[in-house]
């Protein structure tokens, strides 16, 4: 019963720190705080499990994907440049669709897949420090279970934008993020 309710409190945990990330939401916690605590949670499986030596690994790559951020992909394309400054993953990005069109011409809308590509690469960062900790240890399902969750981020915001397009659909994006994020850390918790 307790291990239910633990997976529970990460997916409201993780849903409304996502939105706070995002300036949004009831918590009184709002950007890096906000961003440390949502990678921090990627560490809660690793934990459970005892593998402290894999705690570090799964912080550090938690922590840095979503404080990076992914200003300039939220946009899902519709916008002109959001972000004036290069993204962490902008190099992996770039090497699969080309320079950022909002980098190389001012005004110009962006590509759609593009930003949903950079979105997913992003969720998917978060996540990796865990996936890898329970691969090594044998718990590949489980592991599946957080990368997978932490990767339907693109589809988060274009879930975002189809219900809400002309009204913060970012804001849904945000909660969506955190739900599928903490979705797959309930799976992996209940995998192990």
């Amino acid at each position: 019963m307790t291990l239910y309710i633990l997976c529970l409190v990460l997916i409201l945990a993780t849903a409304l720190l996502s939105a706070a990330c995002g300036g949004n939401g009831p918590l009184p916690v709002r950007g890096r705080l906000a961003e440390v605590l949502y990678g921090s949670l990627y560490c809660v499986p690793v934990a459970y499990l005892s593998l402290w030596w894999w705690i570090l690994p799964a912080a550090i790559f938690g922590i840095t994907f979503k404080i990076t951020g992914h200003g300039q992909y939220f946009d899902l394309g519709t916008y002109s440049k959001q972000s004036d400054r290069r993204q962490f993953v902008d190099p992996v990005v770039d090497f699969f669709f080309g320079p950022d069109p909002n980098w190389t011409k001012d005004g110009v809308e962006g590509n759609k897949w593009r930003d949903f590509f950079g979105l997913t690469i992003t969720g998917i960062g978060v996540s990796i420090g865990a996936g890898l900790a329970l691969i090594f240890t044998g718990h590949s399902i489980a592991a599946l279970a957080i990368i997978s969750g932490a990767a339907l981020k693109g589809v988060a915001y274009v879930i975002g934008y189809a219900v809400r397009p002309n009204n913060h659909p970012t804001e849904i994006g945000e909660y969506l993020t955190g739900f599928f994020g903490g979705a797959g850390l309930a799976g992996a918790l209940l995998l192990v």
